[in-house]
């Protein structure tokens, strides 16, 4: 992606969840398979990463290709990862799809550190303007705890709104 893709359209993704529910997972996940060329002969369309984020991504992809194994949940970093949406029969991405994505341990854990309480504030302030936001929970958790674990899940995310 260049430069020119800044004057496009934007279409922010937002995913809601704890720390390891997937949410870095399921980013690779699509990227590595909307991004690969069968998958563009056979739909017609593809997300394209900047260099950087699609390095990152791809790799992961590849290592749970490889691996056969989910990662373990990480800290990683705020980050938008920015793709361009390119359709057969243009080289130049026709909008841009913006996935938030961020440690999950920030809704559950206390931050001591004010310029990681900034980030998730940002972060948050992200998620609030993106056009489509997904609640991602963990199954398991769900089947054993039902209503309660999803009260407690949203209340989590409610106490920062406020």
């Amino acid at each position: 992606m260049n430069s020119a893709t800044n004057n496009l359209p934007v279409l922010r993704l937002g995913f809601i969840g704890e720390s390891g529910v997937g949410k870095t997972t399921l980013l690779a996940s699509c990227y590595g398979y909307l991004n690969s060329s069968q998958f563009f002969q056979e739909h017609g369309y593809m997300l394209k990463a900047s260099e950087q984020s699609g390095e990152d991504l791809g790799a992961l992809f590849d290592n749970m290709k490889t691996t056969k194994k989910f990662p373990p949940p990480t800290k990683l970093e705020y980050n938008k990862y920015k793709f361009g949406f390119i359709i057969r029969g243009s080289d130049t991405p026709i909008f841009t799809v913006e996935w938030i994505d961020y440690p999950g341990g920030w809704w559950s854990d206390e931050l001591t550190d004010p310029v990681e309480t900034q980030r998730r504030d940002e972060c948050l302030i992200s998620l609030l303007q993106a056009e489509v936001i997904f609640l991602l929970m963990d199954g398991n958790l769900y089947l054993n705890q039902r209503d309660k674990y999803i009260r407690e899940m949203l209340c989590k995310f409610t106490v920062k709104l406020e």
